[in-house]
């Protein structure tokens, strides 16, 4: 009886250690997780390699990437390669980032060309283009989803986005994307779940038998 009694112990005690452990690995997975990989503040600039354009924000935002090189620089998974023609310091200020489909900057540019190329947007969608609030021009993004555009002395704030006609193809897209992510996620944490479930259960039949 005595011997026994300390087995059952031994298992009691094995088994809440699991539940610990477990309980650990699952905070610890939560908190991975949520944590952004890369945020900037009013302050934080980045150069774009080889060309002349600087790139600054006007209020704190987070990415999960940034990459530079020395033809642009990626945000998350936008690619901008802003340039002028005779080397002009090209200053830009992003103010906001929306769902990767909306960008607002601030442009401080005078005396030269220059060009605006941005990758990795919808693909054939019209977006707007609008200098302190007018609607300048409309582009439309190629195959691969990349715009391009050129300007002279534009000074102050400009603003693009998908041309109102094209926000609900957008929307219903995010929306079949999101469902498919959430669906996804629930798959994942179930079959997470069950690994947890089986490995306590075996943990606890060896020590319950051992």
């Amino acid at each position: 009886m005595v011997f026994e009694t300390h087995q059952g112990n031994i298992g009691g005690s094995v088994w809440k250690k699991s539940i610990i452990i477990v309980g650990w690995l699952i905070t610890i997975c939560i908190i991975a997780s949520s944590v952004t990989a890369v945020t900037v503040n009013p302050g934080t600039f980045f150069r774009q390699g080889n060309e002349n354009a600087i790139y600054g924000f006007s209020t704190t935002m987070q990415f999960n990437i940034i990459t530079i090189t020395a033809d642009n620089v990626t945000f998350n998974t936008t690619i901008f390669n802003f340039t002028s023609i005779n080397g002009v310091e090209v200053n830009i200020t992003f103010n906001e980032f929306v769902n990767n489909q909306t960008y607002n900057f601030t442009h401080n540019n005078t005396g030269s060309r220059v060009w605006f190329n941005i990758s990795d947007l919808t693909p054939n969608l019209q977006y707007s283009v609008f200098h302190n609030g007018t609607i300048n021009r409309t582009v439309t993004s190629d195959i691969n989803g990349d715009i391009s555009f050129n300007s002279t002395d534009w000074n102050g704030t400009i603003l693009i986005h998908p041309s109102a006609a094209q926000l609900l193809r957008i929307t219903a897209r995010r929306n079949v994307v999101d469902t498919i992510n959430i669906a996804n996620n629930v798959i994942t944490i179930l079959g997470i779940v069950l690994i947890i479930a089986s490995i306590m259960v075996i943990v606890f039949i060896v020590t319950k038998y051992q």
